[in-house]
Formats: C-alpha cells, sequence, structure tokens
C-alpha cells in the first residue's frame, strides 16, 4: 500500500469509526424490559444496529492491518470508562470483526480474550452480556487457538455467568458455550463435563423458557463434542 493511501484511509477511519461507535451508544436504557427478551432473529434498524454494522463493512472494506488498530484505540478507550453503556458498545463492537482479527498471531488474540474476560463479572448485566457475545464470536471465528489457549478462563466465566440473577445473561452464557464447544474436542473438554452438565440441568430445571431453549441447545452440541461421554448423562439424571 502507498504511504498516500494509508494516510487517507487513516484519515477516513479517524474520521468515520468515532462516529459508528457513538451510534453504537444509543441503547434502550430500560434494564427490566432487556432482560425480559431474547436478543432479536433479526436486528431492528435502529442507530445501535446500523452502527454495528457499518463497523463489520468499514472493516472488511478497509482491511485488518488499517482498520483494527484504530478500532481498538477507541475500544480500550471505551472499555475505561465507569458508564455501562461505553464498555457494552466496545464489546459489541468487537463481536463485529472477530473475523478480521489475524489468525496466525497467537499472542495477539489471547491478549484480545485477555482483554474481554474481566468484563463477564462485570456489576451490570448488559456488559456480562456484551462481553459473552465477544466471547463466543472469538471462538467462532478463532477457532482452535482460543479454545487451545485460553480454555482454562473461558470454561469458568462462561459457567459463571450461567448462575448470573439476569435471565437474559444465564441464555447467553449457554450460547455462548455452543460456540466454544463448536470448535473444541472432547479431551479438552474431559475436565469440564460433569459442572458443565450440572450446570446446564440447572438451567434446563429453572428456566424461564428462553434459556431453557438455550440450555438445550448447548446441551446437545455438549453431547456431540464429547461422544461417549455423554453416557455419563444418563447415568447421571438417572441417579
Amino acid at each position: 500500500m502507498r504511504a498516500s493511501s494509508w494516510c487517507v484511509r487513516c484519515r477516513f477511519l479517524k474520521t468515520t469509526l468515532p462516529v459508528l461507535f457513538g451510534m453504537m451508544l444509543e441503547v434502550d436504557t430500560d434494564l427490566a424490559r432487556w432482560d425480559a427478551k431474547d436478543a432479536p432473529a433479526n436486528r431492528p434498524c435502529n442507530n445501535f444496529n446500523v452502527g454495528r454494522e457499518g463497523l463489520q463493512r468499514v472493516g472488511e472494506a478497509i482491511g485488518h492491518h488499517t482498520f483494527i488498530p484504530i478500532a481498538f484505540a477507541i475500544i480500550n478507550n471505551f472499555l475505561t470508562k465507569s458508564e455501562w453503556v461505553y464498555k457494552h458498545a466496545a464489546l459489541m463492537a468487537l463481536s463485529e470483526f472477530t473475523y478480521l482479527l489475524p489468525d496466525d498471531h497467537v499472542e495477539g488474540l489471547t491478549v484480545v480474550a485477555d482483554q474481554v474476560l474481566p468484563h463477564t463479572a462485570d456489576a451490570d448485566p448488559r456488559v456480562q452480556y456484551a462481553a459473552l457475545n465477544a466471547l463466543g464470536m472469538l471462538c467462532t471465528d478463532q477457532h482452535p487457538v482460543i479454545q487451545l489457549h485460553r480454555h482454562e478462563t473461558i470454561v469458568p466465566a462462561i459457567q459463571a455467568c450461567m448462575k448470573s440473577k439476569s435471565a437474559r445473561v444465564r441464555a447467553h452464557a449457554a450460547g455462548a458455550l455452543v460456540n466454544f464447544l463448536e470448535g473444541s474436542f472432547d479431551m479438552m473438554m474431559a475436565p469440564y463435563v460433569d459442572t458443565l452438565l450440572a450446570d446446564l440441568y440447572t438451567l434446563l430445571s429453572t428456566g424461564p423458557v428462553m434459556v431453557q431453549e438455550h440450555a438445550m441447545n448447548a446441551l446437545t452440541v455438549l453431547a456431540d463434542t464429547c461422544g461417549d461421554e455423554f453416557g455419563r448423562l444418563c447415568v447421571w439424571c438417572g441417579a
């Protein structure tokens, strides 16, 4: 890339990305209303979704070499702020372009995962949800690197979110587990099977329906991933 072309792209991104990230701050602040419903199958047309889709399209068009450093400068700034809406926007934005992260840079990918993980324990469930969303997309787009190098921290973080007071967070934790499992294998999951079965059984037993649906899907994928280990579920449930 010629220097002049690179400079033009940088100027474009430094003007455009703050606008797109700013649009993602425009969200419904009613926590009870947010927690009572699952994520819609089709994204509604609003500023938040226009901003996140714009980030994805711009990143894909510009390319990761120029896009990623400028986008992460904004993400890092947002994550330092105390207001939940900034952290939510940063993590949801990251979810849109995890596939653009270089998959041959293991250290860089694990740094991103380590940056996201603490926010699964944030005081605000909407930030927890966004962190799970980012982790799920990292597991999908960067498998098996993320699973191989961070399973010891990601699985416990997901399990902790399965115990959240927020129904929507519990449901999304089961969804993030599916993302993780689809890039893992039986030997990796062996140490976690017992506790995961217990956690998923609790979700199935307590509801609400939104949570039960995601838990059942996770249970199915866990059985498929663990192969013969699924027989232990039958014995455990029958005990």
